[in-house]
């Protein structure tokens, strides 16, 4: 019986290792961050019911750099007054991601601009994310939208 006990905690112990690795891993570059992110996405439309809870704790500081963690968190106390009025990582309610692929524009030191260009209800779109690493993982610093002059999230919950 001991036998039995001590190799069933083997078992779950090495289980267990191995969904903390998983779950490090998903912030190990930026590319990892934004994989994780749109693999909630990807193949689902927006009325499937999608379990991504990207503005709760403790996944929002998963996810983003203090600051906006905190913003987000603020934001969403109050849904009459709320900034965010669409999904960030689609910019809209509706969705019916298709596909997503990521390009780093630029990485330097604990910083990197990655793409997001994702296929939207058959539409190209591309998503821009500032990215900054904090500690051993990244955390999103700003989400970009539109052409030369793009709409941040930053700008939109008024952080600097």
């Amino acid at each position: 019986m001991r036998t039995l006990f001590l190799l069933a905690f083997m078992v779950f112990a090495g289980v267990g290792q191995a969904l903390a690795q998983a779950q490090g891993a998903v912030d190990q570059t930026p590319e990892a961050l934004l994989r994780f992110v749109y693999s909630h996405y990807v193949g689902k439309a927006g009325e499937d019911n999608v379990q991504f809870n990207w503005m709760d704790k403790p996944l929002v500081d998963k996810l983003f750099e203090p600051d906006l963690a905190a913003a987000i968190l603020k934001d969403g106390e109050n849904d009459e007054e709320s900034a965010l009025g669409a999904d960030p990582f689609v910019n809209g309610q509706d969705f019916e991601i298709k596909s997503a692929e990521y390009v780093v524009v630029s990485q330097a030191g604990d910083r990197a601009r990655v793409d997001a260009k994702i296929v939207n209800f058959g539409q190209p779109v591309t998503i821009g994310y500032d990215l900054v690493r904090i500690g051993n993982g990244w955390r999103i610093r700003d989400i970009l939208w539109g052409g030369e002059e793009p709409d941040t999230l930053r700008k939109t919950l008024k952080l600097p």
